[in-house]
């Protein structure tokens, strides 16, 4: 093997991301080339894809970032065109793509399907982050964060977009409460700085509320499983902020307080 092979197979090993799903029973370990899918309890290792790069119209792809559904049988890979290859000659194909594998209780790909993510998600058609929750899927791009609704892990129609200004972090959050009524929450960052935007939609009601939570840039955001409290955490990092979903008011608030003893 030459070095310039060992230097890009080792390339294409590391661990490029790694996320639970919303009920914490699995989680996904993705690289360059493949992904790994773990259950919690017991940790056990399930399932494995890897992926290898083939010409698409004249460029190559790599995994940028995954994802899992709460049953932890359904994960989401993101792959992005490798820069360094000639441009593809057909503009819908510069994008992002986003491939659910679904896979059966004994680790077997049921399915494994490409899902385009349009000009529209995204002003650079770039996805920073998918987050799964119920039947919704949302879709983090540099500008646009876009709630999808799906159906065995197909994309159906897009049901909200959002303007976030660049989010090149993917910071978002999806919460759907279940109950008498049914209401999905997502948070995302507002174009102006240290602004989060929460929406809610379904039979609870579309409100939207504007949460001023920081000074500095929006870096992570939470919901809480029932969708009634927001955390958020800025670029400072010294404090982490509470906010209830309803109105937006403060809570609570945790500062970190960083070690300055000298080693």
């Amino acid at each position: 093997m030459s070095a310039s092979s060992s230097a890009a197979a080792a390339e294409a090993e590391l661990l490029v991301h790694a996320a639970f799903n919303s009920t914490a029973t699995h989680f996904v370990a993705a690289t360059a080339s493949g992904i790994r899918v773990f259950s919690c309890t017991p940790l056990k290792h399930v399932f494995s894809k890897g992926f290898v790069p083939s010409p698409d119209a004249g460029s190559r792809s790599r995994v940028i970032t995954a994802d899992l559904a709460p049953s932890g049988t359904l994960a989401a890979v993101v792959f992005r065109p490798d820069p360094s290859a000639a441009a593809p000659s057909d503009a819908d194909d510069e994008g992002d793509r986003i491939r659910y594998c679904s896979v059966g209780l004994r680790g077997h790909l049921l399915r494994d399907d490409d899902i385009s993510i349009n000009s529209s998600t995204s002003s650079s058609c770039r996805v920073r982050a998918v987050r799964h929750e119920g039947g919704h899927v949302l879709v983090a791009g540099d500008g646009k964060t876009a709630l999808h609704g799906t159906s065995s892990g197909r994309a159906l129609k897009q049901c909200l977009e959002v303007d976030t200004g660049p989010n090149p972090l993917g910071v978002c959050a999806l919460a759907e409460v279940r109950g008498g009524k049914q209401t999905v929450v997502l948070a995302s960052p507002r174009p102006a700085k240290g602004q989060v935007q929460v929406c809610r939609r379904g039979s609870g009601g579309g409100r939207g509320v504007d949460v001023h939570a920081h000074r500095s840039s929006i870096v992570c955001v939470a919901l809480s499983r029932d969708g009634r409290l927001l955390a958020t955490a800025s670029s400072k990092g010294t404090v982490v902020r509470i906010f209830t979903v309803a109105d937006g008011n403060k809570v609570n608030e945790l500062s970190i307080i960083h070690n300055k003893r000298k080693p």
